[in-house]
């Protein structure tokens, strides 16, 4: 049980590194670019993840009796910037893989390079 203990976290980070690596060896330039060109879609991204979402979880917390730890998970999902289980996801449901990319490049890309930093 202690071995499954040190493992799982590894195993998680490298199958999320490897989610990563694969949206980052099928997207191209203008993949990633995509967004960037089209401002209004741009815009309404943004809103959805950093405004609306955080909203709603917000009124859920207030509204739904939850336990502590249940409203500060749910509040800290809501603030996480864009999963890297999103683009796969968009693209199973029939989104365009342009779109998906483009979304979900700028918060990998402030990401590593904030880590950079460090």
């Amino acid at each position: 049980m202690d071995a499954l203990k040190a493992v799982l976290p590894l195993l998680i980070s490298l199958s999320l590194a490897g989610l990563v690596l694969r949206v980052g060896l099928d997207a191209d330039l203008a993949d990633i670019l995509e967004l960037w060109r089209r401002p209004a879609k741009l815009l309404k991204a943004v809103l959805a993840v950093n405004v609306v979402v955080p909203l709603a979880a917000l009124a859920l917390v207030i509204l739904v009796p939850l336990s502590p730890p249940a409203r500060i998970g749910i509040l800290l999902m809501a603030i996480s910037p864009v999963p890297p289980l999103v683009p796969g996801k968009q693209l199973k449901v029939g989104g365009e893989k342009s779109y998906a990319y483009s979304l979900y490049s700028p918060w990998r890309f402030s990401r590593s390079s904030s880590s950079r930093r460090r």
